[in-house]
């Protein structure tokens, strides 16, 4: 299922939310404390990867990646091409309207596998989705309380839940797009993989029943 939720940006003038400011809300369920707090435990995480694969842990682990500034449905694809990924879910956000309110999205994996395609396209092809229901939902609202609607560009992922080798994971870290990348536990490691595995093989069911207009069209 896929979670909708306003957030509040930290400004204090009447603007749209920026990239950065997003890429902060990313982060925040996760990392706190001042810069320097936050700089040291990313580092950690970083050292914590590159020891591993030192080490030679074999497996497929997962992790969670965030992004420094938003990801695009083409971006996203070629990092998971190119370190050879399986991305899971994803967290979208997209300003709304000028007075720095955060339009959310927290995919669930079910989501992402319903559609058809490589990432880039199932990725496009969701957002879209996702974007008429919320444009929908806005028309039952007051006037004087509506933004301008979003269109499916206005939506960059920053943060994705990912499977890969431990090489992958830490080369991932370095990438110039990425903020950290929080490598799971082994008790997160067997229940989200599995769960994963399990939502692969229901997608030809699941597309029937999540994308029919009958049932709202996922909406």
């Amino acid at each position: 299922m896929a979670v909708f939720a306003l957030l509040l940006a930290n400004t204090a003038v009447a603007e749209p939310a920026s990239d950065a400011e997003m890429a902060r809300q990313a982060l925040a369920p996760y990392f706190s404390g001042s810069a320097q707090t936050q700089r040291a435990a990313f580092s950690a995480e970083q050292e914590r990867l590159r020891r591993a694969a030192e080490n030679g842990t074999a497996g497929i682990e997962p992790a969670r990646v965030f992004f420094s500034r938003g990801q695009s449905p083409v971006e996203l694809g070629a990092i998971e091409s190119e370190f050879r990924l399986d991305v899971i879910d994803v967290s979208l956000k997209a300003p709304l309207g000028d007075k720095g309110i955060v339009q959310s999205i927290l995919n669930g994996m079910t989501n992402l596998l319903v559609e058809e395609g490589d990432l880039a396209d199932r990725l496009a092809s969701m957002i879209e989705r996702h974007t008429a229901c919320l444009n929908r939902r806005a028309e039952f609202l007051p006037p004087a309380e509506r933004n301008t609607p979003l269109s499916p560009g206005d939506f960059k992922v920053y943060s994705a839940r990912v499977a890969g080798e431990i090489t992958a994971l830490a080369a991932l870290a370095e990438h110039v797009s990425v903020t950290v990348v929080l490598w799971n536990t082994a008790d997160a490691k067997r229940s989200l993989l599995s769960d994963f595995e399990g939502a692969r093989k229901r997608a030809p069911i699941d597309r029937q029943i999540l994308l029919d207009p009958r049932f709202g069209g996922a909406c």
